[in-house]
Formats: C-alpha cells, structure tokens, sequence
C-alpha cells in the first residue's frame, strides 16, 4: 500500500458559477468532462488532470453519494473543504490497515472510470477518498 500524491480537493459552495469564474478565468483551470452526478458543479483540470471539483451546495446537495445526510455527518452546511482525494495502490492492505485501526470506511466502484474508491472520515469531517485504478486492483 502507498499513498501516491494529492488527486483533488473538492469545495462546497453556494456561489458556483463565481467559483468557477475565479478558478477558470482568475487562475487558468479549464472545465472539463465529469461523470454524471446528482448535484450542480464543475471538474477543473490543469495538464489534463482534474485538480479542482466544485460542488454546490443547496437543497440538492442534502445527501452524499451513499444517500447520508450530508448535515449528520459533517455539522455545518457552509462553503468549505469537502474531501481530499488520493491516487493509491494496493487496496487490499489498505482495507487491512483501515480495520486494524477500526478505522471505518466504505467503498464504491465507478466502473466507467476504471476507478474504485475507499471513503474514510477524518476526526475533523473531512473525507479522505482513496482513489485506486479498478483494473490494477482487481476490481
């Protein structure tokens, strides 16, 4: 198992085109593709890699992608930090390593991405999303 870099940071905002104006007109990022999901936002790449998701936050952004209340788990609704994102690799030791420490997690897969993600919740309610490539893992 090894933490292979820094994926993305994802931010809640009630402002998104503002957001997205800053980022893509004030410091260069481009829009680009981003799967199909429930709630209004934008991937921003820089290099053909996505470093910025930004999310809207609102009355559809009530639940996570797991259908949890977003309020629960994190307090406040307010603009902010959602999640970190990181490319990892070996996702059986990582499970491991979670579970030794009780830390919880849980899983979802995004076959269209080639891509299978553990979610665990920092002290603080902040999502770490460990990102490993589906096809390398077996998954």
């Amino acid at each position: 198992m090894a933490l292979e870099g820094l994926d993305h940071c994802a931010i809640r905002t009630t402002r998104l085109e503002q957001t997205r104006s800053f980022y893509v007109d004030g410091l260069g990022l481009e829009v680009g593709p981003r799967p199909p999901l429930s709630l209004p936002g934008y991937w921003l790449y820089a290099g053909g890699q996505a470093v910025v998701h930004l999310m809207e936050i609102g009355s559809h952004y009530e639940a996570d992608v797991f259908g949890q209340s977003v309020t629960d788990q994190r307090g406040a609704e307010g603009p902010g930090v959602d999640h970190l994102a990181f490319r990892v690799s070996g996702l059986a030791a990582m499970r491991e390593r979670l579970s030794a420490l009780a830390i919880p997690y849980r899983e979802l897969s995004m076959s269209a991405a080639d891509l299978h993600q553990v979610f665990a919740v920092d002290p603080n309610g902040v999502i770490a999303e460990l990102n490993f490539k589906a096809s390398a893992e077996g998954v």
